[in-house]
């Protein structure tokens, strides 16, 4: 790979760009590998991952972008909770504790989904179901002990 020295402003010459272009393609690059193959995985657009770099940790873009992804938000929508989740976080305790709270049952349901997903992967025989009711969502899930507990060798 040839590496030039090349300012923003003559990368954006060259390439018949915008300086202010350039320079929002590189922040981007700020993302670690994971959390940039999530934003392409999910498809989101550069406008919702310039949205997500105000989160500093890792873990909350993850989570961040699994909330996006589920809930559909548009760039206006993302802007806005990533605001949300800053202020939750400034209103923190003084120690800097950081909590990532999520008020919508989807994420959870999902994760429930995917932990499910996994076992039978993995090759745990797993019976689950999902029942609603007027007042709860209720979730079984059943696996055998022959299966639970057999080790491989």
């Amino acid at each position: 790979m040839l590496e030039q020295s090349l300012t923003q402003q003559q990368i954006s010459t060259k390439l018949g760009m915008a300086q202010s272009t350039i320079a929002n393609k590189l922040r981007l690059l700020q993302y670690s590998p994971g959390v940039q193959r999530a934003f392409l995985n999910n498809k989101l657009t550069e406008r919702h991952a310039r949205a997500l770099l105000r989160i500093d940790d890792k873990g909350e873009q993850l989570q961040a972008i699994e909330y996006i992804t589920s809930n559909c938000l548009n760039v206006e929508q993302t802007e806005r909770y990533v605001g949300s989740l800053l202020t939750a976080d400034a209103k923190q305790a003084p120690h800097g504790n950081r909590v990532f709270v999520v008020k919508d049952v989807r994420i959870f349901q999902n994760s429930i989904n995917k932990a499910i997903n996994t076992m039978q992967y993995a090759g745990i025989e797993v019976d689950s179901t999902k029942r609603e009711t007027e007042e709860f969502l209720e979730y079984t899930i059943r696996i055998p002990k022959s299966s639970a507990y057999t080790r491989s060798s």
